[in-house]
């Protein structure tokens, strides 16, 4: 039959073995190394050991299933349709970000300037916050707001891990909320952060 006489091409074959006599060495090295000061990778091993027993994508997703359903109401155009239903209502996309590459990220940015403000949108863990008030001391403010509970304990019991870490140049320019973002408040003049 016609399909009996196509057959599926061959697999590619297998790479040559590297020869005896050529060793191989992989060398691992620590992200922290690539940091210019020490100040920096004291910064990224205290930021790493906060954040050690922290999953914040169970957190997360724990929230998630615990919610009520999403919101439905019925059309008002056509009657006969059936309900609508907020399907982002539970669209919780959680990522996490890491201290040496979030720095690069933000300094290929532009960086957090000095007396500048930062601020997290759904800052989970608090991973960019904390990672950006010890990257960049000289922010004037560094914020974080998020609607889940348990990722914003997360984000205390890490902050509460580097205070003594952050007195000195980041002291008081740090702030976690815990709230949708329609009943977040901004900072009162003079509140968070210095001058």
């Amino acid at each position: 039959s016609r399909r009996s006489s196509q057959l599926p091409p061959a697999p590619p074959p297998p790479p040559e073995p590297l020869p005896a006599s050529r060793p191989v060495t992989c060398r691992l090295v620590a992200e922290r190394t690539e940091l210019e000061s020490a100040p920096l990778r004291r910064a990224c091993k205290r930021y790493d050991a906060a954040f050690c027993g922290v999953d914040g994508a169970a957190l997360s997703q724990q929230y998630v299933k615990g919610r009520p359903p999403p919101p439905r109401w019925t059309s008002l155009m056509d009657a006969g349709t059936p309900p609508v239903e907020d399907h982002n209502f539970v669209s919780l996309t959680y990522g996490e970000a890491e201290f040496v590459p979030l720095r690069k990220l933000l300094r290929a940015v532009g960086g957090v300037r000095d007396g500048a403000t930062f601020v997290d949108l759904g800052s989970g863990c608090g991973r960019v916050v904390l990672g950006a008030a010890l990257a960049f001391p000289a922010a004037k403010l560094v914020v974080g707001v998020e609607l889940v509970p348990q990722l914003h304990d997360a984000a205390l019991s890490a902050h509460a891990l580097l205070l003594d870490f952050l007195s000195g140049p980041a002291d008081g320019c740090f702030g976690l909320q815990s709230c949708d973002l329609n009943d977040a408040a901004a900072p009162a003049h003079g509140g968070w952060g210095r001058g």
